[in-house]
């Protein structure tokens, strides 16, 4: 049981670059049952590995690998099925999360020397707002503004707090849920 959060991970990580190619229309179905398979195996590793005690400094780094690359398969698929790159609100709202999220890993690998974000609430709830919105964007056929401009004011306070986190820790946590929340002393981290 020790392995299957991260057979789960690597499992996404082959997955959801396949997403881009089913976006269309003609391909719909499949993409929403391999969308759904990539969103449920996220969903599980996490639960697997606190659930069965089997989280690790691996698995950490390669479940933020495979959420960068399951939300980039999925902003990818938006550009394929919709007019999403026609629109420069969006444009500017997807740059600037992705640049918080590449400076946070930036930030996480020279000052910790790890490859890893934070797993914090905003995370989870940007991952969860992402998702509806990927659905319900290729469900109408095309970019829902306010949908997009939600989920990117969602997902940029998420980035930034992951950032402040980062720049403001003293030890890597990958599971201290908020900057609000107190972060894990040495012995804590150690257990």
């Amino acid at each position: 049981m020790r392995h299957v959060p991260n057979v789960l991970v690597v499992i996404r990580i082959l997955c959801a670059p396949w997403l881009p190619f089913l976006a269309s229309a003609e391909h719909r179905v499949a993409f929403v049952a391999l969308y759904l398979f990539c969103y449920l195996t996220d969903i599980a590793d996490g639960w697997i590995a606190r659930k069965f005690d089997a989280a690790s400094v691996l698995g950490s780094a390669l479940d933020s690998i495979g959420d960068f690359v399951l939300g980039s398969a999925a902003v990818a698929s938006l550009a394929v099925a919709t007019d999403l790159l026609t629109s420069r609100t969006t444009l500017v709202l997807l740059f600037a999360n992705l640049a918080f999220r590449l400076v946070t890993l930036l930030v996480t690998w020279f000052k910790f020397h790890v490859l890893a974000t934070v797993h914090t609430w905003g995370a989870k709830v940007t991952t969860g707002a992402l998702h509806v919105g990927v659905l319900t964007c290729l469900w109408l056929g095309r970019m829902w503004l306010p949908m997009v401009v939600l989920v990117a004011a969602i997902a940029l306070v998420g980035a930034a707090e992951q950032l402040a986190i980062t720049v403001t820790a003293r030890a890597f946590d990958s599971d201290r849920k908020s900057l609000l929340s107190r972060p894990k002393t040495p012995v804590e981290s150690a257990l």
